[in-house]
């Protein structure tokens, strides 16, 4: 394993243990850039997180081009974020199901509105939780 991704792998076992996930099999996942990043973007995607509640693991794929060029502070919240979704998956899962059981012509909207909710939320918490840790400082967006 690369110093990369043991330092990933460091991080998301940080903030797994710290969220109460301590029986989750958490999986890292490596990528050089994820899609939907592209040269000239100021946006970049920095991991994203596919969560199974009921069998309380997660894969985590991390763009690690977009992790090595973060500082320390955006690379623990960007674990920390991902974390925080796993915490919320069971209802994530819950609301994607209520969401694919609409019919086309009355979800629309609400599959877009969803997902800025879940990011939103996602935001707050790992804001707190940095905060509660005294590791806010250095790791804002």
């Amino acid at each position: 394993m690369k110093k990369t991704e043991r330092e990933i792998n460091r991080y998301l076992l940080k903030w797994r243990d710290r969220l109460w996930l301590g029986s989750w099999l958490i999986t890292p996942l490596f990528e050089t850039v994820l899609d939907g990043d592209y040269e000239g973007s100021a946006y970049r995607t920095s991991a994203y997180i596919d969560a199974e509640p009921n069998y309380r693991k997660a894969a985590v794929t991390v763009a690690t081009k977009t992790w090595e060029e973060s500082t320390p502070g955006r690379r623990n919240r960007t674990a920390c974020h991902e974390m925080v979704h796993a915490v919320q998956s069971p209802i994530d899962k819950f609301v994607d199901e209520i969401l694919g059981r609409m019919h086309e012509d009355r979800r629309e909207g609400y599959d877009e509105w969803w997902k800025s909710l879940r990011e939103a939320n996602a935001e707050h918490w790992c804001n707190v939780l940095l905060d509660a840790a005294g590791e806010l400082k250095g790791a804002r967006q």
